[in-house]
């Protein structure tokens, strides 16, 4: 029965996602857990109406595999934003972080985001020179910057209204590609904000590059000090093993979490859509409101995340 060789193909393909830190082949085959229970569920149903209880099984194992990867999405640690009102308000922000990708030349949508969303702080990816030149509309707002421009996709910027206590740029491994760590005070409590872009894992080499720089990231996590964000396109979705590996390391949390599936990549094939780019918090931050953006001309869409101090 057709049904049941489908779902047998996504009971091992869903399975092998798990080994993903084996190889780059795996740990992509991780990244379209949705899909998997999309076809897993439509899988069930035919089989249910055909009678083929055998494969049914099989049918549901596959379900159960991609569930327990989508399920937590909807599931919250985080107290609910009214249960939360007791965080100081005023020390909160909003930070928006973009992969405007480098080859759109048309910077009006984002600049459309940034005057409707009204963010604190702004995270570009793939910002090159004609990006930078193109965000001196909004320095009025957000006087203070640092820029690593690249013409590839690994240029980066952050944009900030609120003072930098510290901000440098940051090679973390051996990729060679820049990230942005910056220090600002939240009430009178000191966060870090990283801006990152690991390499996409198109490669076996590359996908080494990328978790090595991941791994760097994890490994600087002390000189962070207490709270921390870390924000960016990773080329890695929630799902994946060594994208798991590295939010342990860093004992923190998708700021996601509890807002159900937000895919990002890749626009131009939605129903491949998946999410690669994150906002990650640590302990001593909540989040009282998660969203992606509208479409602004890249393959990604936007990410922002409100976060507030914590008791």
């Amino acid at each position: 029965m057709l049904a049941g060789v489908a779902a047998s193909l996504l009971l091992l393909i869903s399975m092998a996602g798990w080994l993903g830190r084996l190889s780059w082949a795996l740990d992509t085959a991780s990244n379209f857990r949705m899909q998997y229970l999309v076809c897993s569920a439509a899988c069930v149903f035919v089989l249910l109406v055909a009678r083929g209880w055998w494969w049914l099984l099989v049918a549901g194992a596959a379900l159960a595999v991609s569930a327990a990867e989508i399920v937590p999405l909807y599931l919250s640690a985080e107290p609910s934003p009214a249960a939360s009102s007791s965080a100081p308000q005023a020390a909160g922000f909003t930070l928006l972080s973009a992969n405007v990708y480098n080859y759109n030349d048309d910077p009006q949508p984002l600049l459309d985001l940034i005057g409707k969303r009204d963010p604190d702080v702004i995270v570009i990816v793939e910002a090159t020179s004609e990006w930078v030149a193109a965000l001196e509309a909004i320095e009025d707002v957000y006087p203070y910057s640092e820029r690593f421009t690249r013409q590839d996709p690994f240029g980066i910027a952050l944009y900030s209204r609120v003072p930098f206590d510290e901000v440098r740029v940051v090679f973390f491994g051996r990729a060679e590609v820049p990230s942005i760590v910056a220090r600002i005070t939240l009430g009178d409590a000191p966060v870090t904000i990283v801006a990152t872009h690991p390499l996409a894992p198109f490669r076996p080499d590359l996908w080494r590059l990328r978790n090595e720089q991941l791994g760097a990231i994890a490994d600087a996590r002390e000189t962070f000090g207490a709270r921390f964000i870390v924000a960016g396109d990773f080329n890695a979705s929630p799902f994946s093993p060594c994208m798991k590996r590295f939010v342990a390391r860093m004992k923190g949390r998708y700021a996601s979490r509890g807002y159900g599936f937000k895919p990002t990549w890749p626009t131009f094939r939605r129903v491949l859509l998946t999410p690669l780019d994150h906002i990650l918090v640590s302990e001593g931050l909540v989040v009282t409101d998660f969203r992606t953006g509208p479409h602004i001309g890249s393959d990604h869409l936007p990410v922002q995340a409100t976060i507030a101090l914590s008791e």
